[in-house]
């Protein structure tokens, strides 16, 4: 179980952030991943404030709710490193962006780790 966590977080998050990131910035670009995130988000929160108090009692609910939040901040992510590409297409603004947005994807999960550690 927990190498499918690992693969999830550390591998299929990055990659769907290159994969977002792999075409040229364009408007209709920056539109589809402004609607992306969009959806995901509010999906996400509708499952997490809606779902009739299954949060936290119902695993596939919870788990669906966390996976899209998740992918809106990988959208998110996705739009700021196209956004900037925009501005600056050089292959060393390309490279950076691709790092730290691809390390980017893992932050929310440090945080979540890191709240329930303080919980106890």
């Amino acid at each position: 179980m927990i190498w499918i966590l690992f693969v999830m977080l550390f591998v299929a998050g990055p990659l769907t952030y290159l994969r977002l990131t792999r075409r040229a910035p364009t408007a209709q670009r920056l539109a589809f991943l402004a609607t992306l995130a969009g959806v995901a988000i509010l999906a996400g929160l509708s499952l997490r404030y809606g779902g009739g108090g299954l949060w936290g009692n119902h695993a596939g609910l919870t788990l669906t709710a966390l996976c899209l939040l998740w992918l809106a901040w990988i959208a998110v992510l996705a739009l700021g490193a196209q956004s900037l590409a925009r501005f600056d297409a050089t292959a060393r603004t390309r490279r950076w962006t691709r790092v730290v947005g691809s390390a980017g994807t893992t932050v929310p999960w440090f945080g979540l780790a890191f709240a329930s550690w303080i919980n106890g």
